[in-house]
């Protein structure tokens, strides 16, 4: 799907999970399907990984690197609520302030 929705063009084999061919253990010794060799002779061999091959070559996405800020996004976001939590709670700050400033926090974090 990623292939046809990128407008990239292959060659597609059917293997016979039984009898996977030799040329296929050659290029991805785990056996596993898909297996896509590049022109430059770089073996993709995750549908995820395909997937974002895809979307980078059709749309230049660095798809990988998104995924990677988004998840430090969220690890600061949780780190900035749980200190929150504890200076709040320290100083008696009462529950609706606490969770203003939560959803402040959020959307900052969020928007940055």
């Amino acid at each position: 799907m990623a292939l046809y929705l990128s407008d990239i063009s292959c060659e597609l084999r059917e293997v016979s999970l039984k009898n996977k061919p030799p040329s296929m253990i050659k290029l991805s010794p785990k056996g596993t399907v898909p297996v896509m060799l590049l022109e430059n002779g770089k073996v993709i061999d995750e549908s995820i990984d395909i997937i974002n091959w895809c979307l980078e070559q059709k749309f230049f996405l660095k798809i990988n690197f998104l995924n990677q800020k988004l998840y430090i996004l969220k690890a600061q976001l949780a780190y900035l609520i749980q200190l929150l939590n504890f200076i709040l709670i320290d100083i008696n700050i009462p529950q609706d302030t606490m969770m203003l400033m939560k959803v402040t926090i959020e959307n900052a974090v969020l928007i940055s």
